[in-house]
């Protein structure tokens, strides 16, 4: 998330990749030892599949999340990642208008931390 942050021009930058997968799907490689690190976050229906977004970039299809459920998902995982990251993702995506609220309390629903941002999202409004 942290990378998808600064992807997206969010200013917290981390040297560790996550990449999403499907929950209850066994992962068939790791990613040990490698730089930077790679951390595997399981998502399960919706969360999951809302929110995706397509690029091609060098003729390879990439499925990316966008900013909005980018940031729900920080607030999702700011246990592991940190809540100054999430509100700083957040800060970012209103100030820069790379989501809107309604995006952010959309996603923030589907990822089932709609009370947890409900403050956030005033005091930034």
């Amino acid at each position: 998330m942290e990378k998808i942050c600064r992807r997206e021009g969010l200013r917290k930058i981390s040297l560790q990749y996550q990449v999403a997968a499907l929950k209850m799907r066994r992962l068939h490689f790791l990613y040990r030892g490698v730089y930077p690190p790679v951390k595997m976050v399981q998502f399960s229906g919706e969360a999951y599949s809302a929110g995706i977004e397509v690029f091609e970039r060098d003729q390879v299809t990439l499925r990316v999340y966008g900013v909005a459920k980018t940031v729900a998902d920080c607030f999702k995982h700011r246990n592991k990642i940190g809540l100054d990251v999430a509100l700083e993702a957040l800060k970012d995506a209103r100030a820069k208008k790379k989501a809107s609220a309604d995006d952010l309390w959309r996603f923030a629903k589907i990822c089932r931390v709609a009370n947890v941002m409900r403050p956030y999202l005033a005091a930034v409004e």
